[in-house]
């Protein structure tokens, strides 16, 4: 196997790939870390945010799903989850989503930001 530098190393990697635009090199960089530790919650919330670029919203949810395993109430990862939602015409999910990190947060912006953009469609 390889170590968890080995997997910082691909989530590096990874990172700078998504920020050029490569997302599909990216999502393998993010893969081959996964395949070290695929626990590693931010590799899978950044291999979500590729997938969100690509438009592939239900493997970008699959992706915010497996860090809520570990991080249930991570507000960040939440609102990621909601907006992929959104996208997968989920509305009524991503909702309940935003109002959960709303109960916490009440000046959460971009959580008000998804639940008026859910409520509209």
């Amino acid at each position: 196997m390889g170590s968890q530098g080995d997997v910082e190393s691909w989530y590096v990697k990874g990172f700078g790939l998504l920020q050029q635009g490569k997302y599909m090199e990216a999502i393998r960089a993010f893969d081959k870390g996964l395949s070290i530790n695929p626990n590693d919650s931010k590799t899978w919330s950044l291999k979500g945010s590729a997938y969100m670029d690509l438009g592939k919203y239900e493997k970008a949810y699959e992706s915010y799903d497996h860090v809520l395993h570990v991080y249930p109430d991570d507000p960040d990862t939440l609102l990621a989850k909601a907006n992929s939602l959104y996208y997968l015409g989920r509305c009524e999910e991503a909702i309940t989503i935003c109002e959960r990190v709303l109960k916490t947060d009440p000046e959460n912006y971009l959580a008000q930001l998804y639940l008026d953009q859910a409520k509209k469609k």
